[in-house]
């Protein structure tokens, strides 16, 4: 139960940490960014976009020389966008599956601790044991569960919206494209 405690410890860590960033330190005012955009006031678009990810577009929508595709310039910036916006969410449904498969482990273990020796027990012994067994079986299932189960819905929560920043970041690009050819 430990082990399946540290992993329920480790992928809350992770889902704060995302939460913060999605929610709290990347506040994007996307339809301010792209008023700006639109009317080429590239400063104001920075400003507002400063502590989000958004801002490596503007950065290297900024070094792109006018000759130049300007969708090479922004394709370079696109990993490490989705890289910073994606980051660790997966391990969170890695929690998730790893915390159900201990439950499960645990389950076989307290089975095994149940029958092992059954037959040379006497009747008190017998009870003992598999109550022993099975209690720990039971509880292992349970908290694999517990832990498994919200670590794999948060998972799925915590995708949809990267999923949708990362689109509000796709139309930024296209947005960038559009009026940096002018």
């Amino acid at each position: 139960m430990y082990a399946i405690t540290l992993v329920g410890a480790y992928s809350i860590a992770i889902g704060l940490d995302r939460i913060a960033h999605f929610w709290f330190f990347w506040v994007c005012d996307w339809d301010t960014l792209h008023a700006s955009i639109r009317e080429q006031k590239w400063e104001d678009a920075a400003e507002n976009s400063k502590k989000h990810p958004v801002a490596t577009l503007l950065k290297h929508s900024a070094h792109h020389e006018p000759g130049d595709d300007i969708w090479d310039a922004l394709s370079g910036a696109a990993p490490q966008i989705e890289g910073e916006i994606q980051k660790r969410i997966s391990m969170i449904s890695a929690a998730g599956n790893i915390a159900t498969m201990l439950g499960l482990l645990g389950t076989v273990y307290g089975l095994i601790f149940a029958l092992q020796g059954l037959d040379q027990a006497n009747m008190l012994e017998r009870s003992a044991r598999l109550s022993e067994g099975i209690s720990t079986a039971m509880i292992t299932t349970a908290w694999g569960l517990i832990i498994g189960v919200p670590c794999l819905a948060v998972h799925a929560f915590l995708a949809s919206k990267a999923e949708q920043i990362l689109a509000k970041v796709e139309s930024t690009a296209a947005l960038i494209a559009q009026y940096k050819k002018r």
